[in-house]
């Protein structure tokens, strides 16, 4: 609550839309909030199968502190920015490839093994391939293994 300032607050199933506006009544400010996607955390990270396509929104995503930092070479200055995370595992040993070709923003992969966001292993990241602000990786997976795909904005 600002002082002397007066808002309406109206939601809806997607969106909360809240205006305010000034005491001198000739400004509005319209500001949407957008829940977080239910992946927005490692641990609640969505399951891939194989071949799998998700087409999905990181609208409304958070940057957690407890998301990994990212190695330099990422292109890609600490953690990310309104991240997701999905994990991926296959009974044997095969070559996938993650992109987010058609996004219409910028955006980084990275790739990581492990089980526990404490204890994770770097494997892979792309920020900015094929000359765009969209992101490919191809790399070969371990059968057996889990990988956690994070995927978030620079």
């Amino acid at each position: 609550h600002i002082a002397g300032w007066t808002g309406t607050d109206n939601d809806t199933s997607t969106a909360s839309t809240n205006t305010v506006t000034m005491p001198a009544g000739d400004h509005t400010l319209t500001a949407k909030y957008l829940p977080a996607p239910d992946n927005d955390y490692f641990e609640f990270a969505i399951d891939l199968a194989s071949p799998d396509t998700k087409n999905t929104s990181t609208y409304g995503a958070t940057s957690s502190v407890t998301d990994p930092p990212l190695p330099e070479e990422c292109g890609v200055s600490g953690r990310g920015q309104a991240t997701v995370w999905y994990k991926y595992s296959l009974p044997v040993d095969n070559a996938i490839s993650i992109d987010t070709l058609g996004s219409d923003f910028d955006t980084f992969i990275a790739v990581w093994e492990g089980t526990d966001i404490n204890d994770l292993r770097f494997v892979a990241c792309n920020n900015d391939a094929k000359g765009t602000k969209q992101s490919v990786v191809a790399i070969k997976v371990t059968g057996g293994k889990t990988y956690y795909i994070e995927i978030g904005q620079p």
